[in-house]
């Protein structure tokens, strides 16, 4: 579903690491959109992250499978990599990794926009105090 950046995960570790030094900042684990192509870490990375932040690591998985995630693709960016124009796109010929115990999964296949919304509001005030 999305391109891995390696330079990009790399920073986000060091960006991290500096935020654990910090001190508890409530750090939640995205995955986040490049101005053109979304960027995923791996599971690895994510675990990393989560090792580095401990208990303030928030992941939250927004699943939507393959099909879903083509049909909502207003770039037309799934047709380019399946066409071979872009390479290393997760799920078409980079492999996609879900997160095993993400705190939050929110199923935007079952689940309305606004629901989603709601449940991803309500979860970030009751983990993170202001």
């Amino acid at each position: 579903m999305f391109l891995r950046s390696r330079d990009l995960a790399a920073h986000g570790r060091a960006a991290l690491a500096g935020d654990a030094l910090a001190g508890d900042l409530g750090v939640f684990g995205v995955e986040f959109a490049h101005d053109r192509l979304p960027v995923v870490l791996e599971r690895d990375d994510r675990d990393r992250a989560r090792a580095i932040i401990g208990e303030g690591f928030h992941e939250v998985h927004v699943r939507a499978g393959l099909e879903t995630c083509e049909s909502r693709d207003p770039k037309g960016l799934y047709a380019r990599a399946r066409a071979g124009r872009i390479a290393g796109f997760t799920g078409i010929d980079s492999p996609y990794e879900p997160p095993q115990a993400a705190e939050l999964v929110i199923d935007t296949e079952v689940t309305s926009i606004a629901a989603c919304q709601e449940a991803l509001a309500a979860y970030v005030e009751g983990a993170v105090a202001l």
